[in-house]
């Protein structure tokens, strides 16, 4: 799962009820949400620009801050991350690495890999069949 997830869940106005259902499923242990060292970063990151643009008040930012880090969702590092991750970026044309670590993550460990991005989902879907696009 990447960050648009935790982001989609956290904000009433991004939740959609195929997010919900994610959530769900992960609430009740029937899913296990895994991701890479950038994920508390990025998802904290777009939390702060909500707070930042005054679309969120400090405190709504500072509780869903709070949430997310409680939710203990787990950080993977394999040692080929960053590599794959590289090498990914290069063969689809990515601009950085950050979305790629997450693709590079679920390759490494066989897992399906959850995303609302559109772009990178439509991007790899042909040579990642265990990507999923949620629609938020």
């Amino acid at each position: 799962m990447d960050a648009s997830l935790i982001v989609a869940w956290l904000i009433p106005e991004q939740r959609s009820p195929s997010v919900a259902d994610a959530w769900e499923l992960y609430a009740r242990g029937q899913d296990q949400f895994v991701g890479p060292p950038t994920l508390y970063a990025e998802a904290i990151s777009v939390i702060r620009r909500f707070a930042f643009r005054n679309l969120l008040t400090q405190g709504e930012a500072t509780a869903m801050v709070t949430d997310f880090i409680s939710y203990g969702i787990s950080v993977q590092n394999p040692p080929e991350l960053y590599s794959r991750a590289y090498q990914l970026a290069g063969r689809y044309n990515q601009p950085t690495v950050y979305d790629t670590c997450y693709l590079a993550l679920a390759q490494l460990l066989s897992c399906e890999f959850i995303t609302l991005d559109r772009r990178l989902y439509n991007a790899v879907r042909k040579d990642f069949p265990r990507i999923r696009l949620i629609v938020a």
